[in-house]
C-alpha cells in the first residue's frame, strides 16, 4: 500500500526519519529513559518519521506476543513496544540520493539493495524476506543486517533472529507470504534474557551455519 501510494518506491530500513526514509524511527535498547523503548506514536505518527504507521493504524502489530521483553521504569516493568525489523537489503544505500542506509552489511557494493517494488525480480518476491522477528537481545536500530559476502567457513551472524517459537522465527516476505523458519544448528538459537540483564555479542562468526545461508539466500542477490 505504501509503495502504491509512492510511485513503487518503498520505505527502507535505515535511513533520517525527518527525510521521510526509514519505515520505523527509533533505537531499542534496556534503557528506562529511552522512550523509544515504550513510545508507541513512534510506530504510527507520520510526524515523527513512521512511514507505514498509517496503513498500519494499531501499535501491537508491531510485536509479537512471544516477545516479553520490557524496560524498568520507577520499579515498574513496562513493555517494549518493538520486536520486528525490517530486512537491511530495502531502501536506498548510501550511495544513492537522499542517502539511506540499505545495504551496508551486505554489501551493497556487491549485493543488491531494493528502493523500488520494480528491483526485486532477483531472488524475486517470493524469496525475498522483508520483516521478521528479531532477537529482543539483539534488536536496537530499525534493520536487520545480514552478511553476503562471506558464506560457508567465512558466515557470521551480525544480527540474531528471534528464537522465542520453540527454535524458529517468524518471516514476511515481498510477496506477502509469511513463514515459521525452524533453526537447524544450535548456535543460532539464543536465550532470550527480556529485561536486558544478560547481554549478546554481536557479528559472531558461524562457519558452515545452514541458517545463516538459509538468510543470505533470501536477503539479496549479487549484483
Amino acid at each position: 500500500m505504501y509503495a502504491g501510494d509512492n510511485e513503487g518506491f518503498l520505505a527502507g530500513c535505515l535511513g533520517n526519519p525527518t527525510a521521510g526514509t526509514v519505515w520505523v524511527p527509533g533505537n531499542l535498547n534496556f534503557n528506562a529513559g529511552n522512550s523509544a523503548n515504550t513510545d508507541k506514536s513512534l510506530l504510527l505518527d507520520r510526524k515523527k518519521g513512521a512511514l507505514l504507521g498509517k496503513y498500519l493504524q494499531n501499535p501491537e502489530v508491531f510485536k509479537c506476543p512471544a516477545d516479553m521483553s520490557f524496560v524498568t521504569i520507577s520499579r515498574k516493568a513496562v513493555p517494549r513496544v518493538r520486536s520486528i525489523s525490517m530486512s537491511q537489503s530495502f531502501g536506498r544505500n548510501p550511495s544513492e540520493k537522499p542517502n539511506g542506509g540499505a545495504g551496508q552489511w551486505l554489501p551493497y557494493s556487491r549485493f543488491l539493495t531494493y528502493k523500488h517494488e520494480g528491483e526485486m525480480a532477483r531472488p524475486g518476491p517470493s524469496n525475498l524476506f522483508v520483516f521478521l522477528d528479531e532477537h529482543p537481545n539483539s534488536i536496537n536500530d530499525a534493520a536487520f543486517a545480514v552478511k553476503c559476502d562471506t558464506r560457508d567457513g567465512g558466515a557470521r551472524i551480525i544480527d540474531f533472529p528471534a528464537s522465542y517459537h520453540n527454535g524458529a522465527c517468524g518471516f514476511g516476505f515481498a510477496d506477502g507470504h509469511a513463514e515459521i523458519k525452524k533453526w537447524r544448528d544450535k548456535r543460532t538459537i539464543v536465550a532470550a534474557s527480556f529485561d536486558g540483564r544478560k547481554g549478546m555479542s554481536l557479528n559472531v562468526a558461524t562457519p558452515n551455519n545452514p541458517d545463516v545461508a538459509w538468510m543470505q539466500d533470501r536477503a539479496s542477490a549479487p549484483k
